[in-house]
């Protein structure tokens, strides 16, 4: 490929471009992939401190056993708009508390910092 990109060969060549590759947010500092993992890594924390507080909400759907942050993903809108998006399976879509939970704890802890708006989905 001329763009430098993988030239589609092998899985190991597009996991190394991939890998490799930085996405420029705000024109501002490079975001890469170590930064997704991170995010994703103090999700899984705050994940373990909802189970520890036992955190319940109007509706207390939550697979403990297998509940786990599976992606993190940076997202650029059309209209500009960037956001992280945090994919939590194993929780009821619609347990707000657990949610908001997660989202509180990611705004106080200090491992990683949160610079854009941060989307926390739960599904089955």
């Amino acid at each position: 490929m001329t763009d430098g990109g993988p030239s589609g060969n092998t899985t190991r060549e597009v996991a190394t471009w991939m890998d490799s590759r930085q996405i420029k947010g705000n024109g501002e500092v490079p975001m890469n992939i170590e930064k997704l993992k991170l995010i994703k890594e103090v999700v899984g924390e705050a994940i373990e401190a909802a189970q520890q507080s036992e955190i319940q909400g109007p509706n207390p759907h939550l697979n403990w056993g297998d509940l786990s942050c599976v992606e993190v993903s940076y997202c650029l809108s059309d209209d500009g708009q960037e956001s992280y998006i945090a994919l939590i399976e194993e929780a009821d879509p619609i347990n707000d508390e657990f949610r908001a939970f997660i989202a509180n704890y990611m705004l106080t802890q200090s491992k990683v910092q949160i610079d854009r708006e941060l989307v926390i989905k739960t599904e089955w």
